[in-house]
């Protein structure tokens, strides 16, 4: 069927919109990268590669708060719920620095940023529950949502839960969660400022 139909890690094109339009068509690549298209001198630099959408993990099974497999199947749902809302949306995830990779393999193949300040600056919304990034992700002009769920509520308590819900960027459940995504969509293009 022609490039980039093939089963493939990466494949590289020219640009965005040759990007886009691959993906459009049905490529199958696990990533297709937009590099630009080479000058011929020695070093090639990728372009950063933006996403939609970053989600912030929390070690919730840690002291008892929720049971063992809550905490994948909860991220899990907040990408099946982004993905309703906004179909082939670009999910990057951060694990919380005492986690490790393989808790969340029964998520899939997910693209997964080593570096916080990088993976913030090329993300357009911020997910998480109470991750003290929502702040920097605030302070780099992104769009941040905390999604507190009620059996969460009590070890959650904290300045950032509180200020989150001052900036009504704090929801409680799957509908308002899906509201607020839908919210920051139909503003995506404006300037965004909490």
């Amino acid at each position: 069927p022609g490039y980039g139909f093939g089963e493939v890690d990466l494949f590289c094109v020219a640009t965005d919109r040759v990007r886009r339009a691959y993906e459009a068509r049905g490529a199958r690549a696990k990533r297709i990268v937009a590099t630009g298209i080479p000058d011929l001198f020695p070093a090639i630099t990728l372009q950063d590669v933006r996403y939609d959408y970053l989600i912030l993990t929390q070690p919730f099974d840690m002291g008892g708060f929720v049971p063992h497999g809550w905490k994948q199947s909860f991220f899990g749902r907040l990408a099946r719920i982004i993905r309703e809302v906004r179909p082939g949306a670009r999910i990057l995830w951060k694990f919380h620095p005492s986690e490790q990779a393989r808790e969340y393999a029964s998520l899939g193949d997910l693209a997964v940023a080593d570096d916080l300040a990088t993976a913030i600056a090329r993300s357009d919304v911020v997910v998480s529950v109470h991750s003290a990034a929502l702040c920097a992700a605030l302070a780099n002009d992104r769009p941040s949502i905390a999604y507190v769920p009620p059996e969460l509520r009590a070890a959650t308590e904290n300045m950032i839960v509180d200020e989150m819900s001052r900036l009504g960027l704090l929801v409680d459940d799957d509908p308002g969660f899906a509201r607020l995504l839908q919210r920051l969509a139909a503003h995506r293009e404006e300037a965004w400022k909490p």
